[in-house]
């Protein structure tokens, strides 16, 4: 993986780091989209109960749900590009540490080309969601690990395979200032795409963000009314 690394930067092989990070970009946008979609489902089948009720009781509206397709993309593509701009960032960081050399664009297509098997756990966890959201976690997670793992053979490939502690050190640096954004930037993402599901009854619509802010903070008000006043 090294040496495969060192002839696509020395090839200037940018066609297939861009093929790689649109693959990428792609896997990621159709896991966030899953994701949403199960939620979505859950609810809808929450609410079902619901709707047959009222239907019982003479009522002929029923709420529909729908998912968050454009949050998806935005956001899966924020996530996205974010990660792999943070990890070009850092390897460009090391190199200037360790007086290697190489450009920015060489730091993108060594991380781009050794991304392929952080990338095939994430279309797994892509797969699982359909069936269990714990065990699409729990890949995603396992991603993370794969992508600082493959990630110090990029390191030690534009770094002149360094092996001392003070490279170990910086590069675990990196990788945990890395997850301090991501932890900044991916939880929101979701939450935002998760907030973005739409409730529709009689034709009105509203997304989960907003009942949850107009309803909730109405039900506290009113709670706290009742306590006080």
């Amino acid at each position: 993986p090294v040496q495969a690394i060192r002839t696509a930067v020395a090839e200037k092989n940018l066609t297939v780091a861009v093929t790689l990070s649109v693959i990428r970009v792609v896997v990621v946008i159709a896991l966030l989209w899953n994701v949403v979609g199960q939620v979505a489902g859950s609810i809808r089948s929450t609410i079902g109960p619901l709707s047959s009720l009222g239907n019982l009781m003479g009522s002929s509206s029923v709420m529909t749900v729908r998912g968050n397709p454009l949050g998806s993309i935005l956001f899966g593509l924020i996530i996205a590009v974010v990660g792999m701009a943070l990890f070009t960032l850092v390897l460009f960081a090391l190199t200037r540490i360790f007086k290697s050399g190489g450009s920015i664009l060489d730091m993108y297509i060594a991380n781009s080309a050794n991304g392929g098997v952080t990338t095939v756990v994430l279309f797994l966890a892509f797969v699982c969601a359909f069936f269990s959201l714990n065990v699409a976690v729990g890949l995603v997670v396992l991603a993370c690990f794969t992508a600082v793992v493959c990630g110090s053979l990029s390191a030690q490939a534009v770094c002149g395979d360094q092996s001392s502690g003070m490279f170990w050190l910086c590069y675990l640096g990196g990788m945990l200032v890395i997850l301090a954004v991501s932890w900044w930037i991916v939880p929101p993402c979701v939450i935002q795409t998760v907030g973005g599901i739409t409730l529709t009854l009689d034709g009105s619509s509203i997304t989960i963000r907003e009942f949850l802010e107009r309803y909730l903070s109405n039900g506290l008000a009113g709670l706290f009314s009742q306590l006080f006043y």
